[in-house]
């Protein structure tokens, strides 16, 4: 029989931690910024590109199948552009795990779900007009 692996937190990241009220402090990540100060803000700009990463894409392709935009396509536009911030939310909680700020599997997961499936409607809808 093979060895069965060990893992030492298996099961144990679908859910967030019982401390992650205290991820939103401001002084949370002192320690990081003090220990990696340039690493720190690196962090920083990568996480304002993520979340700028989804919506701003969802502009390029919305502009590419509507140029003009009325009131009603407006609509789906923006929850299209709403939508597409639970993305980034996914992507940013995916990278926090470097700062050991990770919100759980199901954070991640339902951020990633809401952002595609808004979009995808936005744009499917915007597509059909």
């Amino acid at each position: 029989m093979a060895k069965k692996r060990k893992t030492k937190n298996k099961g144990k990241n679908w859910r967030a931690p019982k401390n992650a009220k205290a991820y939103f402090d401001p002084h949370y990540d002192d320690d990081f910024k003090a220990a990696h100060p340039i690493l720190y803000w690196l962090t920083v700009v990568a996480i304002i590109v993520m979340v700028m990463v989804g919506p701003t894409l969802y502009i390029i392709l919305c502009s590419a199948i509507q140029p003009t935009v009325a009131l009603f396509e407006g609509v789906f536009w923006f929850m299209g552009f709403l939508s597409s911030f639970g993305i980034s939310i996914g992507l940013c909680n995916l990278f926090m795990i470097i700062h050991k700020q990770y919100l759980g599997h199901y954070v991640t997961l339902w951020s990633f779900a809401i952002g595609i499936v808004g979009s995808v409607i936005g744009l499917f809808f915007l597509w059909l007009i």
